[in-house]
């Protein structure tokens, strides 16, 4: 028997799939282009002004304590649906021709209530999702603290799926705790169920098991879909509120509809049944004629699947598991139980009797076929609930006979071990109390080590806390919160990469270029992180899933030496682990110290934003250019960004044929010889800081009879910025970029212009972010020796802490 289930009338499901491609085409295929020509999106915070975020209830689980005085660790997976709000044209015509292909036209289609509905669950079928975003989870703990928890970034169906911990010993078993979105009031919140590692547990199917549906027919799908009022199958409430009175399940709702059905399917388990945590597929189906198909196609593969990662939270708990016969319930469940037999202890079949066409899926054959080598007490298939009930009762006697030592029955000495965790591809999980460790096979090409490496579920940290109160538009972002503070941890959690992140284990991050009091301008206003120090060094622990089963295997592998600058929207290198992008690494010079490489990659970049981005050269063809460049650097000496800018122009790999002419200004007259013997400058200009009131800087280029220069790159601030605007200064078309304050370019061009003045000439902050190609280029001239990084102090992580950042240069918070 297929697993998928055969649709009794297709034709229906084909004239939907047309009105539906008619009325999209539109305002997809502009949205196709798009994603083809333009750039991966930026990660940036969700707005509740511009997007619509659902979050999920679900529920906790325990990691086991090593020892029975060690603390144990709440974990629990959130999941957020993030979209676009007024992503959608008037829909009342789609409508319409929905109600009329599906036989209301005459009947139901002209009622304004049922097109109202029909109207509201159509709209999160067509809602655009919203990848890249991220948010911020206030929990309220029993002890009277909030935790706070960055989730995200949402993947390409707008998902955020990642597992959180909450260490807290005042978090009993049985507990239920509501978060909340932060800035986002109380409208978008989620409830959390906390359930301690023993006990019953009811793994139940929704549609046609407890809700009427009609999974058989396409038709009937779209009518109890968008027409109807949810109806639940007679009987199944009360054997449900039974089952929950005598057992006291954890209960999971597993479903093949996909999640845009989530708010729906929310509120009629909430007006019928039991809470408890719900999964549906996690695949947005923007395409509502595909939504049939979610109901059909592959549904035992994915329970099983999705049975699996239930197992994977609650191994020691007794499972009932509760389905029909409409799909593959029956053999998801059996294999379910053949895998680990004594989890599962009761597994009931509604045999769906009011819906046509399910002779096959009905009949006795299937189902002997479908639990052969399944002891016959373990199964029941019945037709009415009445029929189970007395069954609840036998559950949880034989509970009570299993657990008590003097009936005898149980005699652990005789006990065969208990299977070995699985993950979803069959391969061994072996867990730990203090952490995981990953016994998946090596990776394709990852040869240095096994991906054995403990990692453990907290971590050293130095992180800013977040106010209490949310932010918000209202809130000033210029000046900090009075009970924000910067605070060293040993209790952070360690983050959990997703399917295309590295995880690494950082060697030294840098306190380099002014990042903290730049943060303001490298960090949008409202966006998240809290560790700071995104210029690191470390080595890779894990690499993405995506990349697990190719033939080439990662770009990076496991145990290789990194370096890189993590986009300023995101969670810094300021902890002993970090999660990173591939675009944001390039393999650490080998010639270096870890130190030495985390000072470089921020600075290196902004400088090379700045000659190859914003002054418009070319890396592919400056190499065949021998026209000179010229560039006036101010404040060279005393700026990690002016160093690098020194050597990047200074690089015979990079201007082979014409050496650029610089000219570098510094504040102390000692400097000038270091200037010109160590960086090799053409000229030098002193100009102490501040600027005396009478400082021209265009009367000195033209006393020296200087020409203007290409680029001016401003390490100085406000006045020599504003003075290096002088004609005599900077030519006209030419590039005057300043590294240090945003605020005199921004008055000139806005941060968001690429575009010069009318005058020709750009004025520009460099908004640095990172770039593994163009790192991966800096790297190389390391190991050539042509640029260096520079270390002034390393300090411990512990102590980072209890310094001053903005005081410090370059410290390493951990080598």
């Amino acid at each position: 028997m297929s697993s998928d289930t055969n649709l009794k009338d297709p034709t229906v499901l084909h004239k939907v799939a047309r009105v539906v491609h008619a009325w999209k085409r539109e305002s997809s295929m502009l949205q196709m282009v798009t994603s083809f020509i333009s750039k991966p999106q930026s990660i940036q915070a969700a707005d509740a002004r511009q997007h619509t975020v659902w979050l999920f209830d679900n529920t906790a689980y325990q990691l086991p304590a090593a020892t029975t005085s060690k603390q144990v660790s709440w974990r629990a997976e959130v999941v957020a649906c993030a979209f676009r709000k007024n992503s959608r044209r008037d829909i009342t015509k789609l409508v319409a021709m929905i109600a009329d292909l599906i036989g209301l036209d005459g009947e139901m289609g002209t009622d304004k209530e049922t097109r109202h509905r029909i109207t509201e669950r159509l709209q999160p079928f067509l809602f655009h999702t919203a990848s890249a975003h991220l948010m911020t989870l206030e929990t309220p703990l029993p002890n009277s603290t909030i935790q706070m928890q960055k989730i995200g970034p949402t993947d390409d169906n707008g998902i955020s799926s990642q597992t959180i911990s909450a260490n807290s010993k005042h978090i009993k078993d049985g507990t239920k705790i509501r978060s909340y979105l932060r800035g986002w009031g109380n409208q978008v919140f989620m409830d959390t169920i906390f359930a301690g590692p023993e006990g019953w547990l009811v793994v139940s199917d929704i549609d046609d098991t407890i809700k009427y549906t009609k999974t058989s027919e396409s038709t009937g799908i779209l009518r109890t879909t968008f027409v109807e009022d949810p109806k639940p199958i007679a009987g199944m409430p009360q054997l449900y509120a039974h089952i929950q009175n005598q057992l006291v399940p954890v209960w999971f709702y597993v479903s093949a509809s996909p999640y845009n059905l989530y708010p729906f399917l929310h509120g009629f388990l909430g007006a019928y049944f039991s809470p408890g945590t719900m999964i549906l597929r996690d695949s947005s189906w923007l395409d509502i004629s595909e939504l049939v198909k979610s109901f059909t196609v592959n549904t035992r593969e994915y329970k099983v699947d999705r049975g699996e990662k239930i197992y994977g939270w609650f191994p020691k708990r007794q499972v009932l598991c509760i389905g029909d016969s409409t799909q593959q319930d029956p053999e998801a469940y059996a294999e379910l139980y053949k895998r680990h037999p004594h989890w599962i202890q009761a597994i009931w079949i509604r045999k769906v009797t009011d819906v046509p066409h399910l002779d096959e899926q009905n009949s006795p054959e299937r189902f002997k076929t479908a639990f052969a080598g399944i002891p016959e007490h373990v199964w029941r298939v019945f037709e009415q609930p009445a029929e189970v009930h007395h069954l609840v009762a036998e559950l949880k006697s034989s509970s009570r006979q299993a657990q008590s030592p003097k009936q005898g029955l149980v005699n652990p000495k005789n006990l065969p071990p208990p299977p070995k965790d699985r993950s979803i591809d069959g391969a061994e999980i072996s867990r730990s109390s203090l952490g995981y460790v990953n016994m998946r096979p090596a990776k394709p090409q990852s040869t240095t080590m096994d991906e054995q490496t403990f990692v453990p579920p907290t971590m050293r940290a130095l992180y800013f806390s977040p106010a209490s109160t949310a932010v918000t538009d209202h809130s000033s972002m210029n000046e900090p919160r009075m009970d924000s503070h910067v605070k060293f941890d040993t209790d952070f959690q360690t983050p959990i990469p997703s399917g295309n992140d590295y995880l690494v284990k950082v060697k030294a991050a840098a306190f380099s270029h002014d990042e903290l009091r730049l943060s303001n301008i490298l960090n949008p206003s409202k966006s998240i992180p809290q560790i700071p120090l995104h210029s690191f060094c470390g080595t890779v622990i894990s690499t993405p899933e995506k990349d697990h089963w190719n033939p080439d295997g990662p770009k990076f592998k496991v145990d290789d030496a990194v370096f890189g600058l993590i986009k300023h929207t995101r969670d810094g290198a300021a902890a002993d682990y970090v999660i990173v992008s591939e675009d944001e690494l390039a393999y650490k010079p080998k010639n270096v110290s870890a130190a030495e490489a985390a000072t470089i990659p921020m600075p290196a970049l902004t400088a090379w934003e700045a000659i190859f981005k914003y002054a418009g050269l070319d890396t592919t063809d400056i190499k065949l250019d021998r026209q000179q460049l010229r560039v006036l650097i101010t404040n060279a000496r005393n700026n990690e960004v002016g160093l690098q800018a020194l050597q990047l122009l200074r690089s015979h790999k990079l201007f082979p044929h014409s050496r650029p002419w610089i000219c570098a200004t510094c504040d102390a007259e000692d400097q000038e010889d270091c200037l010109r013997k160590e960086y090799n400058v053409d000229a030098t200009i002193f100009a102490p800081l501040p600027l005396p009131h009478d400082y021209d800087l265009g009367s000195i280029f033209r006393k020296n009879r200087w020409d203007p220069v290409d680029v001016v790159l401003d390490c100085a601030g406000q006045q020599m910025f504003e003075q290096a605007h002088s004609p005599k200064v900077i030519k006209e078309h030419g590039a005057v970029l300043t590294a240090v304050d945003s605020t005199p370019a921004e008055a000139r061009n806005p941060l968001e212009d690429d575009e010069p003045r009318k005058d020709g000439v750009l004025s520009r902050f460099i908004l640095v972010s990172p770039n593994g190609e163009a790192l991966s280029q800096i790297s190389e001239l390391v190991e050539a020796d042509e640029v260096r990084g520079r270390v002034e102090s390393i300090k411990d992580l512990v102590d980072g802490g209890r310094s001053t950042p903005l005081q410090i240069t370059n410290d390493m918070v951990e080598e």
